[in-house]
């Protein structure tokens, strides 16, 4: 029997792998995503680890820990978190600021901010006196450093509203 380019079935191309026209069960991909990536980036396991138990090549882990990254299951983000107090001093000096703290952090803007805010939380429960004032603005990257606060002492706070000074009111807190 010849195929449709009069070619016979012997010598006819054979198709390898899953065939182009299967529609894939796009949940079931991702989710086959979520649970390589975590297998390789959390459990720490080979990729021949992997792919034994997922019964797919190495190869095929691999492409899809790539995937996994370039549609978002995956960012990775370098969290060094690491002051550095050379930084911190010039800028407290620039400002004239009794302290500040400058770290270095990589990622996407999400983990970034994250990030800043942990370190601004540690930084304020380390650093604030009973007593004192804080003025703080609000947004994403501060909402998070409360995640960080356990305990804060005596403090009256400052709502600012804008870049001056005069426009804070204070309350004391307990």
């Amino acid at each position: 029997m010849a195929d449709q380019a009069g070619r016979d079935e012997a010598t006819a191309p054979r198709q390898v792998g899953r065939p182009r026209n299967l529609i894939r069960n796009e949940a079931t991909h991702r989710r086959t995503l979520m649970t390589v990536s975590k297998a390789f980036y959390v459990e720490g396991r080979s990729k021949v680890e992997i792919a034994e138990q997922f019964g797919m090549s190495r190869f095929k882990v691999a492409r899809a820990l790539e995937e996994a990254r370039e549609v978002g299951i995956v960012s990775i983000t370098v969290n060094s978190n690491a002051p550095l107090p050379e930084l911190s001093d010039e800028l407290a000096r620039h400002l004239h600021l009794r302290r500040a703290c400058v770290v270095e952090v990589y990622g996407d803007q999400e983990n970034v901010r994250a990030a800043v805010g942990r370190t601004a939380g540690t930084f304020l429960r380390e650093g604030l006196d009973d007593g004192e004032v804080l003025g703080i603005g609000w947004g994403r990257t501060l909402n998070t450093m409360f995640d960080n606060i356990d305990h804060l002492p005596r403090w009256r706070s400052c709502s600012c509203r804008a870049a001056s000074a005069a426009t804070c009111t204070t309350r004391p807190t307990s």
